[in-house]
């Protein structure tokens, strides 16, 4: 009986999207940290579009992670100028945010996620 048990969970585990054990999730793309604006571009392709926004705009989960380069905590942060970018590549998104450094917009983070995630 605890085997058709475990058998239905399972079953019920893959036919829910909530509890998906999908290997579809989102990643960040490391090798491109430390880009110029250029060398995404040459890498990537043309941008689908791209907003500049000051770190004090920051709302939500997507962005979030900024939060931890540029903390809202220091006053000085929330004037910052961040240049967010977005390619799609076959069933992904690629959003990759840029700050400048020397004049120059750099790649600080980066996320690759499903086209239809939620965030």
């Amino acid at each position: 009986m605890k085997t058709v048990i475990h058998i239905l969970f399972l079953l019920f585990c893959l036919s829910c999207p909530v509890l998906s054990l999908s290997s579809e999730t989102t990643t960040k793309m490391n090798d491109l940290h430390g880009f110029n604006i250029i060398q995404a571009i040459e890498k990537l392709g043309f941008p689908e579009k791209g907003e500049t926004f000051l770190m004090k705009e920051v709302v939500g989960e997507f962005r979030v992670e900024l939060l931890n380069t540029y903390p809202l905590s220091k006053k000085e942060n929330q004037n910052v100028k961040i240049k967010e970018v977005n390619w799609q590549d076959g069933k992904y998104n690629i959003t990759l945010w840029f700050h400048q450094v020397n004049s120059k917009w750099i790649v600080l983070n980066s996320l690759r996620w499903p086209t239809g995630t939620d965030f």
